[in-house]
């Protein structure tokens, strides 16, 4: 349309939805994504993995670093110059949010982290930083943008500087609506606020953004280590500890919602796992300073086979960080132990059912590729599978069968009656 001069600006024509929907893409691909499997489907997730304030402090902290970074660097140098004032640039934010902000739901939300599992923090956001440019480049044929005005070879070094920098708050706090709100604020910037020159002081300012992101990205991933942490088999007198972290943990609008007694299921099922089908030998606390931020238990569970044998696997779950412990690698930790232990313990294979975007980092697959459905026969992202001995679900063909407690309906009244001895202090 642009080139044929059908398009110019959204601003000023009815291009402006097609714009408006191209922008918003990679947000529409993700909830389509979601709707496939019956644990994300429907927009209250959507919302909820949008818009949830994890470690909200930190990460506004964090926004007002890099963008002071970004915008007082170039000031410094001369590079600056006011095109607007400020009531322009928090007006312009909320459309902003449709011309930039909301693609960040897609990108770091979805992409980053599934490129980090594979490539890590540096390598994966440079990979990023590639498709981004390929992304923005039909912008450089529309009369009226900043793409189309403007260099565009120093457009892609400041693409580098907003990818490390999104990509930092994301990973350090996993607050997606900050990046979200970061994108809108600095095009709405650029748009009616500032005008930046390209030359030294932009080139220092995207260095700068890179080494802070990767230093903080650094420091997250070795604060863990550089504390007193321990994961250690759980003790009897760790019982009532780890029953109220874990009420704690999955005591969420969401989950309570699900639960349809006013709690959460979990703390319950970890107290009866501890009488029948749990192992207590695959039954860890992670501690820090001698106090219990996390826990995961595992459990017998079989693969049903249709002439009636059956193959014994693994099963795990609940697993709880402290909320306030959060995002800061505890239950990374924790799956990594327990991982190694079951295989140094002989078994042969873990099946369970849990986020398909972020348990396949352990080495988990989807159940599916071993012919193996839940129990009523079906096959979804969330549920998979990991084989712990080598060719150990090879002929596993069959359906996945549980222990009891995992069924939220056999379990609501004695888990409402079990949670009158619980607050919500913690």
């Amino acid at each position: 349309m642009s080139l044929y001069g059908l398009y110019v600006h959204p601003s000023y024509n009815v291009g402006i939805m097609f714009y408006i929907l191209a922008v918003c893409s990679p947000a529409i691909s993700v909830y389509i994504i979601f709707q496939k499997d019956i644990k994300t489907k429907g927009l209250r997730y959507f919302l909820r993995f949008a818009l949830t304030p994890c470690r909200m402090l930190l990460a506004l902290l964090l926004f007002a670093a890099f963008a002071a970074i970004r915008f007082l660097i170039p000031l410094f140098f001369g590079d600056v110059s006011v095109i607007g004032s400020w009531q322009q640039v928090i007006a312009f934010i909320p459309a902003m949010l449709f011309f930039g902000g909301l693609e960040e739901i897609g990108w770091r939300g979805y992409l980053q982290p599934k490129l980090e599992n594979r490539f890590g923090f540096i390598a994966a956001t440079l990979i990023f930083v590639v498709i981004w440019i390929l992304w923005h480049i039909p912008l450089s044929f529309i009369q009226g943008t900043y793409q189309h005005s403007g260099n565009y070879y120093w457009f892609i070094v400041s693409l580098a500087g907003s990818a490390f920098s999104y990509s930092a708050i994301m990973r350090v706090t996993g607050n997606i609506f900050v990046c979200i709100l970061f994108h809108a604020t600095a095009n709405a910037i650029i748009s009616s606020g500032i005008s930046i020159q390209n030359g030294f002081g932009v080139a220092i300012s995207v260095i700068l953004q890179i080494i802070l992101a990767i230093t903080i990205v650094f420091w997250h991933g070795r604060r863990i280590s550089m504390r007193n942490t321990t994961i250690r088999l759980e003790e009897p007198h760790d019982h009532r500890a780890v029953e109220e972290l874990t009420r704690a943990a999955f005591n969420t609008p969401d989950r309570v919602a699900r639960s349809k007694i006013g709690c959460p299921l979990e703390h319950y099922m970890v107290h009866q796992l501890r009488k029948k089908d749990g192992i207590m030998h695959l039954n860890f606390v992670a501690e820090i300073d001698g106090k219990i931020v996390g826990h995961i238990i595992y459990s017998h569970a079989h693969v049903l086979r249709p002439d009636g044998t059956k193959v014994d696997v693994l099963n795990f779950g609940p697993i709880s960080v402290a909320p306030k412990m959060q995002k800061m690698g505890i239950g990374s930790a924790l799956m990594m132990h327990s991982i190694k232990e079951a295989k140094r313990l002989g078994y042969g294979a873990i099946l369970f059912f849990g986020h398909p975007l972020y348990y396949p980092r352990f080495g988990f697959v989807p159940a599916s590729k071993f012919d193996i459905t839940d129990s009523g026969g079906e096959n979804y992202p969330a549920f998979m599978a990991m084989e712990l001995t080598e060719g150990y679900l090879n002929n596993a063909s069959g359906r996945f069968i549980e222990a009891d407690i995992y069924n939220d309906d056999l379990n609501r009244e004695q888990a409402k009656d079990f949670d009158k001895s619980f607050s919500d202090t913690m």
